[in-house]
């Protein structure tokens, strides 16, 4: 009996490791890619028109909304479905992680204190703040959390805001992250249109 106890206890250490291991690298490409330009080469993420989406057909299926003449690039970071930069210099990024033991290694009240952590872990920035973080209601009823960290980068000696919506479904861990220069209200506008089909 306390072997099947101890052999449980090891497999969640084990799989703690790895999911940490993956976000950090994951943070650590988002991070990167927080404050790069959107090339001006690259086409368009939609049509003409005041907004348009990017929608995941996998598990979990959903959809996040953004500007208009949004230009996409490729997903480079592990985990990452799509990352691209608006007209004003938004810099969106989606990605999924799977979370088994979501409930029990993070709990997703500290989605904007594991950002923090990996962030700084990666030696990419300093001085955060957690500006805000509570629970929130998505448009399609999910519950979801919303947090705002401050931060500044060390590579460019920039301030960057970083707006983020958290939310698990199914052991998966699905995070959409707009960062800019300062908390504007497009990026705010971009993170909260997460919804669960």
């Amino acid at each position: 009996m306390m072997g099947n106890g101890w052999a449980r206890y090891c497999a969640v250490r084990m799989q703690a490791r790895k999911q940490k291991a993956l976000v950090r690298t994951i943070a650590a490409s988002l991070l990167v890619l927080a404050v790069a330009p959107a090339f001006a080469d690259e086409p368009a993420a939609g049509s003409e028109g005041s907004s348009t989406s990017y929608r995941h057909e996998g598990f979990p299926a959903f959809s996040v909304g953004f500007p208009a003449g949004t230009r996409e690039r490729a997903p480079e970071a592990p985990g990452e479905v799509f990352q691209g930069s608006t007209p004003d210099g938004v810099d969106i990024h989606v990605s999924i992680t799977d979370f088994p033991f979501a409930g029990i290694l993070m709990p997703i009240e500290k989605a904007a204190e594991y950002f923090v952590g990996l962030t700084e872990a990666s030696g990419m920035g300093s001085d955060f703040e957690v500006t805000r973080n509570e629970p929130i209601t998505l448009g399609d009823g999910s519950s979801a959390y919303r947090s705002e960290v401050r931060w500044r980068d060390g590579q460019r000696g920039a301030t960057v805001a970083t707006q983020l919506v958290s939310a698990y479904r199914g052991g998966r861990l699905v995070m959409v992250a707009a960062h800019s220069a300062e908390a504007k209200e497009e990026a705010a506008r971009i993170v909260e249109s997460l919804r669960f089909e």
